[in-house]
């Protein structure tokens, strides 16, 4: 059912196609086949006024947080020393020995392997149709095309300027994989798909930022097809204690862009809306010692030391969780 706020975007959304549908059957009828050299015009225009309305159902039901934009909009995260190759992730630093330098290729291993360890648990298949939300700069869609060629891999963010750099960036990639690969701007609170329309879903170092773990958990349990998998990585507080603490010691918890909220919270969105837990697990251990040996070597992002601190103290705590409708 449709909450009461969505239902003028929608009823306009409506009425939108119902009158270029009317239009497009009049000047058939009127220019007979020359009407087909149009098709494929009419269709990215009835796309493009899904998208547009979309969009507004968005802006309306879950405006940006003004400092999360500046951090990933405009400031753009990826570029400070601390995250390299275009991600933005602490990394999974379980192959990369510790006792020694870190080099920039290996700190971009680091995220890849988060990536690859996600991918592992998702069980991708080249029938698959995959979203990843909160795909920042697309690094991870593009692997997933890549070396997977499914149906389609569709990056969502609710970052403007983060899907337009993916598709700046990625744009030999997305024409290369034109039938699969796309980037779009959209809420985890309301995702841009219909129902029943994906069959694998992922979010990597995004969940901790999202508005509503609810909200994405109804979201991905209306999206995915029946036996669909959805696999998310992040950072929360271990407790309730621990949550108290973070909201000391990470000032951007109560300016709402790290939620950091406790683990046990997080599980039960997503089961009291149906999911099936397969696997819980805590790498924090393979995340935090990593990051900071890192940070240190470059000087860079001072907050992330409160991260580890914390991590080291209890209070905080990295996790895989995997589920299925």
């Amino acid at each position: 059912m449709l909450k009461p706020r969505r239902v003028g975007c929608f009823r306009f959304l409506c009425w939108s196609l119902s009158y270029l549908a009317k239009t497009k059957t009049s000047s058939r009828a009127k220019r007979g086949d020359l009407g087909n050299l149009n098709l494929i015009k009419y269709k990215a225009l009835l796309s493009a006024i899904f998208l547009f309305h979309i969009n507004i159902l968005h802006a309306q039901t879950h405006p940006v947080n003004k400092l999360l934009l500046e951090t990933y909009g405009t400031h753009d995260l990826a570029e400070k020393p601390a995250f390299q190759g275009g991600y933005i992730n602490f990394g999974y630093w379980k192959n990369i020995p510790l006792g020694k330098t870190i080099t920039t290729e290996e700190r971009i291993k680091a995220s890849q392997d988060l990536y690859q360890l996600v991918f592992d648990h998702l069980n991708i298949q080249k029938e698959d149709s995959i979203v990843e939300v909160g795909c920042g700069r697309g690094n991870g869609c593009v692997e997933v095309a890549e070396k997977y060629h499914p149906v389609s891999i569709t990056g969502v963010d609710i970052i403007p300027q983060q899907t337009n750099r993916a598709k700046r960036i990625h744009k030999k990639f997305i024409k290369r994989h034109a039938s699969s690969l796309s980037f779009q701007t959209g809420s985890s609170s309301s995702l841009p798909f219909s129902d029943n329309s994906q069959t694998k879903i992922f979010s990597i170092e995004a969940a901790q930022c999202f508005p509503s773990m609810k909200g994405f958990a109804e979201e991905a349990w209306r999206v995915l097809q029946p036996g669909g998998r959805l696999v998310v990585t992040a950072h929360f507080a271990t407790n309730e204690a621990g949550y108290q603490a973070l909201r000391e010691l990470i000032p951007t918890v109560d300016q709402g862009v790290d939620l950091l909220i406790p683990i046990e919270q997080v599980r039960s969105a997503f089961q009291e809306v149906g999911f099936k837990e397969v696997s819980f697990q805590s790498i924090g251990e393979d995340v935090f010692e990593g990051l900071q040996k890192w940070r240190l070597n470059v000087q860079d992002v001072k907050w992330a030391e409160n991260y580890f601190v914390s991590y080291k103290k209890g209070f905080l705590d990295y996790y895989l969780i995997v589920l299925e409708k």
